[in-house]
């Protein structure tokens, strides 16, 4: 009666890779799965003639636990430099938003015109400090140029005749 060894052996190494591949990252399956096939291969050479199913079981485990511990390793530097990304990446969003939210902020202000002063209030229609509506540009009935009215032009200046500036 022959003995069947090599299938023996082949069977427990794939019962040895499954346990040891299941529920780990992409690196450690593959460290363990290149770590128990190196380590089988090379106990089954150093174990000689005499118990090669063993020196394979005993090289596969090594190989395997070797194999994983070097793959975790890496899996964890890829979370960490993805975590990195994400953090930048929001971190970049937030900031364009806040440049955003600043630009609309300057853009919705409002203007005074009987006391010319800014109102930086969102949403107001009226000036806090004398009641008078309040205006976001100046614009030249003449020529149609618009002024903002921080410049503080009462008439136009590029009208040859003085043309008061209405408001809107």
């Amino acid at each position: 009666m022959k003995k069947i060894v090599v299938p023996v052996a082949s069977c427990i190494v794939c019962v040895c890779l499954i346990v040891l591949m299941s529920g780990c990252g992409k690196n450690e399956t593959t460290g363990g799965t290149i770590g128990a096939a190196s380590g089988a291969v090379i106990g089954e050479a150093v174990a000689g003639k005499k118990d090669k199913a063993t020196g394979t079981l005993v090289g596969a485990l090594i190989g395997g636990c070797l194999g994983k511990e070097i793959g975790r390793a890496a899996d964890e530097e890829e979370r960490e430099e993805k975590e990195v990304r994400k953090r930048v990446a929001t971190k970049r969003h937030i900031n364009r938003l806040q440049a955003e939210n600043r630009a609309l902020k300057r853009s919705v202000a409002s203007w005074c015109p009987s006391c010319p002063q800014k109102v930086k209030i969102l949403g107001a229609r009226r000036c806090p400090d004398c009641g008078d509506g309040l205006i976001r540009e100046k614009y030249c009935s003449g020529c149609a140029q618009i002024f903002s009215p921080a410049l503080g032009h009462r008439y136009c200046p590029y009208c040859r005749r003085k043309t008061l500036l209405s408001c809107r």
